[in-house]
């Protein structure tokens, strides 16, 4: 009996080290839990961030090619209005990619966009 209460006496600390290396092994699990939870939103914010910024380059894009095409299909009725004013007969072709070009039929000028 007398073994056992001198082992308790040399080590009185031992239950509260051991208590307190598992309480500070939590504070670390918790910390680096928080830590990767922050990763995470960080990278999550970061990509949402590139989408929408492909979105406004798609977005910005389509604005330039309609306004291509605005233009095109503008000088196209400006030569028009030309082509009608001179008495002439013309055509005018406009593909998908915004090229044009136009041709006097019963003329000898041809004009081609680049």
């Amino acid at each position: 009996m007398g073994s056992w209460a001198s082992l308790v006496q040399k080590h009185p600390a031992a239950p509260a080290a051991a208590a307190k290396s598992s309480s500070d092994s939590f504070e670390q699990f918790k910390r680096a839990a928080r830590e990767k939870e922050e990763r995470e939103k960080a990278l999550k914010a970061q990509a949402e961030q590139v989408e929408r910024e492909k979105e406004r380059l798609r977005r910005e894009q389509e604005r330039m090619r309609s306004r291509e095409d605005d233009e095109a299909l503008e000088q196209a009725r400006r030569v028009h209005e030309e082509v009608q004013a001179g008495g002439g007969s013309w055509s005018v072709m406009v593909s998908d990619d915004g090229q044009w070009s136009v041709t006097m039929v019963s003329g000898q000028w041809s004009l081609w966009s680049l």
